[in-house]
């Protein structure tokens, strides 16, 4: 039986006011990384809100991840990751001058460590300390552009223009703030 009102597919009213570079769900939210700033709306309800309650309210925002009731974003000018484990909580910045002047952004974490792909590499931190480290093709990556990263455990896939590379962090001395 088709369902009308769930089977179809519709354009979200509001939507259009920016432009969206990146979408995570998580903590009964929709997420949206936009030109415009950080927007979200609640999973039942299809009205946009700006999130305006945290540092960076106004800047354009490049990547954003969600997992479990953690938010992180990424910021372009200047290259902030930002996090909150609540969407109504306040926001924890750290500052990433290893994402500056990268076009494109993608966002994986969980628990104290936050992976970011960009166009130079990834960058691993540790939210905790704020410590970075910047990993790229020097290191084994098949390509400094990362398209994708995904966060699986002690396994972080990553995808380039020139394959996937998989890297166990947990087995690297190098770990930031361990």
């Amino acid at each position: 039986m088709l369902d009308l009102g769930v089977d179809t597919l519709r354009a979200v009213p509001g939507s259009n006011r920016f432009r969206i570079r990146d979408l995570a769900t998580g903590n009964r939210h929709v997420w949206a990384a936009t030109n415009k700033g950080l927007f979200r709306c609640a999973s039942d309800d299809i009205t946009w809100e700006p999130v305006k309650d945290h540092p960076a309210a106004e800047q354009s925002i490049l990547a954003v991840d969600a997992t479990g009731d953690t938010t992180w974003a990424l910021t372009t000018t200047p290259p902030r990751l930002l996090f909150s484990s609540h969407p109504d909580s306040s926001w924890t910045v750290i500052d990433l001058p290893e994402a500056a002047g990268s076009t494109r952004a993608r966002i994986s974490a969980a628990g104290a460590r936050a992976w970011v792909g960009t166009d130079f590499g990834i960058v691993r931190v540790n939210t905790r300390s704020g410590k970075a480290t910047t990993l790229n093709s020097i290191d084994g990556l098949l390509d400094d552009a990362v398209q994708a990263i995904r966060l699986d455990g002690d396994i972080v896939w990553v995808g380039t223009r020139a394959g996937a590379s998989i890297y166990r962090w947990v087995d690297d001395f190098r770990d930031p703030g361990d």
